[in-house]
């Protein structure tokens, strides 16, 4: 037999069959050079997803108005907004540590220690809230600050509390080693109080009005004004590698949406404080009265950032320095950027003394 022959039946039958691979091969490449072409402009339409911590605060309202698919703002801006509740700001911190959230909302006395260490990259790009929100709740025979000396105060140590706390009695003179900080999770802290465990507390509503409610006015009440030493100042901090991801484009569809999602809860306090009890599992009431006559509608939520409260971050800065949680003062200007706040709404930009 002759194998080389082309006339032979088995070697022309070998011979189309290679010529039909070559054909399906040539036209897999082609397919595949198709989609790959395709590709980046179906990417481009994609909403560019983002994840945020939440907290159990009705400061996180606007949060929950931006990630409701019902109102629709993140998906008009572009963004497929993912939500994830934490119990604390520090819980959300270890999440964006560990790759998991790209929006960790957190006061300064967490974000400064763990920014100023090198532990993780922020960007500042428009603020989360601005607001006096802490209160001081203990029994009645408590009636200043001053009264706290040798007694016991619950709160979140390293957070909000304890910071705003200790500005507090700074202020008023009251050393700093003659009262007892107990660590208390905000969940535990009516219980706690109610055991006779701690003499007061201090945090965020709902909780301190929610003491007063459950234990009874006639035990415990608010105890001063913590915010004539000290106001939360948080800017939204985006990952840096969430920035690099997404460039200009994202930050900058970000902070348009975020903009709009305080629009709409000042505009619709009821369907915000709806959702926002919905999320936190609380009488939306509550919330409501939270909103207006605790004056969050009006000034909490300013979207903006300004020179005052740039030092407040400094101001807390030099509070974490005397306890030894930080060795120096912060380079701000490596942490906030203006840049692409000055680019969807530069009246919001309000620095002056502070070039960031």
């Amino acid at each position: 037999m002759t194998i080389c022959d082309p006339t032979n039946q088995h070697v022309a039958d070998q011979f189309k069959r290679g010529v039909r691979r070559w054909a399906w091969s040539l036209i897999s490449v082609l397919a595949t050079l198709a989609l790959a072409l395709a590709a980046p402009a179906a990417r481009a339409n994609d909403p560019i997803p983002v994840r945020a911590a939440t907290s159990l605060n009705v400061a996180f309202a606007p949060m929950f108005v931006l990630g409701d698919s019902s109102i629709g703002i993140g998906k008009k801006h572009g963004l497929d907004v993912r939500l994830r509740m934490f119990p604390t700001g520090i819980a959300g911190m270890e999440a964006a540590l560990a790759g998991e959230i790209d929006i960790p909302v957190m006061n300064a006395a967490v974000t400064l220690p763990v920014f100023v260490g090198g532990r993780a990259c922020f960007k500042g790009v428009v603020n989360f809230v601005d607001f006096g929100a802490l209160r001081v709740v203990g029994k009645t025979d408590i009636k200043s600050v001053n009264d706290l000396a040798g007694k016991k105060v619950g709160t979140v140590p390293g957070a909000i509390g304890n910071t705003g706390l200790h500005l507090w009695m700074d202020m008023h003179k009251v050393p700093r080693d003659k009262v007892t900080i107990v660590s208390v999770q905000p969940q535990d802290m009516i219980p706690t109080l109610s055991r006779g465990d701690v003499d007061a507390i201090v945090w965020v509503d709902p909780i301190p009005a929610q003491a007063i409610t459950v234990l009874g006015a006639d035990k415990v009440h608010t105890i001063g004004n913590v915010n004539e030493a000290y106001r939360d100042v948080v800017p939204i901090n985006l990952t840096c590698k969430w920035v690099e991801q997404y460039g200009d484009k994202g930050v900058e569809r970000f902070i348009a949406a975020w903009i709009e999602a305080v629009e709409y809860v000042k505009a619709n306090p009821e369907k915000a404080a709806n959702l926002t009890a919905s999320q936190l599992r609380q009488d939306p009431k509550l919330i409501l009265d939270q909103m207006t006559k605790g004056g969050w509608l009006a000034t909490a939520w300013p979207a903006n950032m300004t020179d005052a409260q740039i030092d407040m971050l400094y101001k807390n800065a030099e509070y974490l320095i005397s306890v030894k949680r930080l060795d120096k003062m912060p380079d701000l200007g490596t942490w906030i950027d203006t840049k692409w706040l000055k680019r969807v709404a530069p009246a919001r930009a309000q620095l002056q003394k502070h070039k960031f």
